[in-house]
């Protein structure tokens, strides 16, 4: 018989466990934890199941991931609406963004604080190996954006201050890397509004995502 180690209980390492278990292989998994999940996993607080992050599963995703996850989960894996809300500056905001909800419910300090940052124009670059996650979202977002928000957002996510962290999280996790891509995002038919993620719904386990 085959004998194999997978180190770490993350979504990936679970994955191989399973698939070499159910080829007959004698796995071991060592997690460091007391609990399997990686980033992905479940935490409670008074008695309810929450997630360790912002985590979606679009219907866009392989359909071969998909089904596997579907296989596991069976009944139990649930098609959700995409409602999510952003907390800034004491307000709820509607996320995706929503024209409407903003100028609705925008604290104007953060208002007049992105409209003096468009005034001022693009902040002076850095030489691309001096590059940060800090240093490319505030040339294109300028300060308010990413003081008030994506820097918070990013300790939370990470725990390293946002000079610390690697530009490439910038390019990949954030969709809209200028002030001027993220007001298209709230035009009719832009892609911010949840139209293109199979009319704003993704799939969600019943038990949150350390089931």
């Amino acid at each position: 018989m085959t004998r194999v180690v997978v180190l770490g209980g993350g979504p990936a390492g679970l994955t191989a466990a399973l698939d070499l278990a159910e080829r007959g292989a004698e796995v071991l998994l060592l997690e460091r934890r007391d609990q399997v999940g990686g980033n992905a996993g479940s935490f409670q607080v008074a008695g309810v199941n929450v997630d360790y992050g912002s985590h979606r599963l679009h219907p866009a995703s392989d359909p071969e991931v998909l089904d596997r996850i579907g296989q596991v989960l069976g009944d139990d894996l649930l098609v959700r609406p995409r409602h999510g809300r952003i907390r800034l500056l004491g307000r709820w905001i509607h996320f995706p963004l929503r024209p409407v909800d903003l100028a609705l419910r925008v604290h104007p300090k953060f208002a007049l604080g992105v409209v003096g940052d468009l005034l001022r124009g693009r902040s002076r670059g850095v030489p691309p190996e001096d590059e940060t996650f800090a240093s490319v979202l505030e040339a294109g977002l300028g300060r308010t954006i990413c003081r008030e928000f994506y820097f918070p957002y990013a300790v939370k996510l990470w725990g390293l201050a946002p000079d610390e962290i690697s530009p490439v999280q910038a390019l990949k996790r954030v969709s809209a890397t200028s002030i001027g891509k993220m007001l298209k995002r709230l035009l009719p038919g832009g892609a911010g509004r949840g139209a293109s993620t199979a009319k704003g719904v993704f799939y969600y386990p019943r038990l949150c995502f350390g089931q």
